[in-house]
C-alpha cells in the first residue's frame, strides 16, 4: 500500500496534478470522548496519594543538596558562616598618595600669616587623593565652581548654592560626590563644614547614589538611603540620621 501511494504521487508530481493538503496530525493519534466533562473533573495526582511524601517531595522541588555526615556522627556537619573583618577606622583614613602628574585640587588656602595674622588658624582646604586622582579637568573646575558657591566665595554676594547643569555623562556625581566629602571632612578652621547632609533623588535613582557613594568613598562615611519602605523604617532611618554624623538619602515620595 505504501508503494502503491508512493507510486501514485510521482506520477500526480510528474504530471502536474498534484494537490497539496493540510490537515490536523493530533486528531487521528489522540481522540478524547466528553472532552468538555474531562476538562471540568479536579485534578488527580497521578502518584499514588498513599505513596506520597511531602518532605520528599519539597526536597526535590527545592533542590535540596545533602549535608555530610560524617562517619560515627548522627548529625551532619554545620559549614561555619564567614565573617568579614571590620576594617579599623585609621586605615580607611590613611592618605592615598597622588600618581605622578596628578596635581593636588587646592580649593582654598588662607593668606600668608605676614598678610593676615589675624588667619593664623585657618588650614588649607584641598580634596581628598583619594577622589583627585580620577577628576578630569573639566570636573576639577566643577568641583572649584561648587565649592565657591557653597562656601560663599563667590565675587557676587549672597551666593550659597549651585545648579550644575552639564550633559549626560560628564561626571556630575562624582563632582558632587567630592564635594560632599569635602564639606564633610574639612573646613577653614580645620572642622569640618558640614555634619550631616541630605541627598534628595528620584527613586529610581537611589540605588545609584548608594552604589556610586559606596564605589568612590566605602566605609569613610555613613549612608542610610531609603527608599520604597515601610512608615517604621523611616523613622527609624532618620532618629540614626539626626544622632551620628552621617548623611542621608531619601527619594521624593519620602519627604512630600
Amino acid at each position: 500500500e505504501v508503494e502503491e501511494r508512493k507510486s501514485q504521487n510521482v506520477k500526480a508530481l510528474i504530471s502536474g496534478n498534484l494537490i497539496l493538503k493540510r490537515q490536523s496530525l493530533l486528531p487521528r493519534v489522540l481522540s478524547t470522548n466528553g472532552a468538555a466533562s474531562v476538562c471540568r473533573k479536579p485534578f488527580k495526582p497521578p502518584s499514588d496519594a498513599s505513596s506520597y511524601n511531602s518532605q520528599q517531595d519539597l526536597a526535590r522541588r527545592l533542590s535540596a543538596r545533602k549535608r555530610f555526615v560524617p562517619w560515627g556522627s548522627t548529625t551532619p556537619i554545620t559549614p561555619p558562616i564567614p565573617i568579614t573583618p571590620l576594617e579599623d577606622d585609621k586605615e580607611d583614613k590613611d592618605e592615598v598618595p597622588l600618581p605622578p602628574g596628578i596635581d593636588p585640587l587646592i580649593l582654598w588656602q588662607p593668606p600668608p600669616p605676614d598678610e593676615e595674622p589675624s588667619n593664623s588658624n585657618f588650614t588649607t582646604i584641598s580634596v581628598d587623593p583619594l577622589l583627585v586622582r580620577f577628576l578630569r579637568p573639566h570636573q576639577r573646575e566643577g568641583v572649584q565652581f561648587m565649592f565657591d558657591c557653597v562656601a560663599g566665595l563667590c565675587d557676587t554676594p549672597d551666593i550659597y548654592g549651585c545648579i550644575l547643569a552639564d550633559d549626560m555623562g560628564l561626571g556630575k556625581t562624582l563632582q558632587s560626590i567630592t564635594l560632599l566629602y569635602t564639606l564633610l571632612s574639612q573646613g577653614f578652621q580645620g572642622n569640618p563644614m558640614v555634619r550631616k547632609a541630605i541627598i534628595v533623588t528620584p527613586t529610581s535613582l537611589v540605588s545609584n547614589w548608594e552604589a556610586e557613594i559606596n564605589k568612590w568613598l566605602g566605609q569613610r562615611v555613613r549612608l542610610i538611603a531609603l527608599c520604597e519602605t515601610t512608615r517604621q523604617d523611616v523613622i527609624s532611618g532618620i532618629n540614626s540620621f539626626t544622632s551620628p554624623q552621617s548623611k542621608l538619602q531619601v527619594k521624593f515620595p519620602t519627604i512630600s
